[in-house]
């Protein structure tokens, strides 16, 4: 997890990631400003019996209200993890960990929320549903376009809720516009070079605390 490598000798990071502690090898040091929450994302179990209901849309949304990933993420008891509660900004990763920050809320104090989107959840199952109605597959075309229109009433209610949306392309940051749920999301680039010498943090205020909420559990994030 570079990341965590790269922010720590500058800023007060603190990391919530979805995830089992297993795949981290992080110095001790950094152990009390990292937790995990064992969340299994995929797969879904119940995708044979879910493609077949989503033809009876009313009893589909009885049983499923929620797209699976934002269900588990919302479905996890999670015990406040941190000894501090002050942070300057919670950036949370990947909008379907929107539940995961919310279980903090009620915990902290924090200055503004960011959204980092490496992509937009309604659009790739708009995607996939087309996608699957080119290969003649009915039942799984019907279930993403369900879960597209899902996670765009999703996107409609939380969206506006965040201070900062990124962004991975001046497409997705149109999309956002055109559909009302964000003024000014912005494009952050993929890849970025870590400056030799980082800019210091004023001396008269503590160091900026940034807690990330999120799943990195990828490649090229996982060393």
């Amino acid at each position: 997890y570079r990341f965590i490598e790269a922010l720590a000798p500058h800023f007060d990071v603190y990391a919530l990631l979805a995830g089992h502690p297993e795949s981290l090898h992080l110095p001790p040091e950094w152990d009390c400003h990292t937790a995990f929450v064992p969340l299994a994302l995929w797969p879904d179990s119940g995708m044979r019996i879910k493609s077949v209901l989503t033809f009876c849309p009313g009893l589909y949304r009885r049983f499923w209200p929620y797209p699976l990933e934002w269900r588990r993420a919302a479905a996890c008891r999670l015990k406040y993890p941190f000894d501090v509660t002050d942070f300057d900004v919670v950036h949370v990763f990947r909008f379907y960990m929107t539940p995961l920050m919310d279980a903090l809320i009620p915990h902290i104090r924090v200055g503004q929320r960011w959204m980092d989107l490496d992509d937009i959840e309604s659009a790739v199952r708009a995607q996939l549903a087309a996608l699957y109605a080119r290969r003649r597959r009915p039942a799984r075309a019907s279930l993403a376009q369900m879960e597209a229109r899902q996670y765009a009433a999703l996107e409609a209610l939380h969206m506006r809720r965040f201070d900062r949306v990124f962004v991975g392309s001046p497409d997705d940051r149109n999309q956002l516009i055109e559909a009302g749920l964000h003024d000014a999301p912005e494009v952050a680039p993929n890849v970025v070079s870590r400056p030799e010498s980082p800019p210091a943090s004023p001396t008269d205020r503590a160091p900026f605390r940034f807690l990330f909420v999120g799943t990195l559990n990828y490649e090229p994030n996982v060393d």
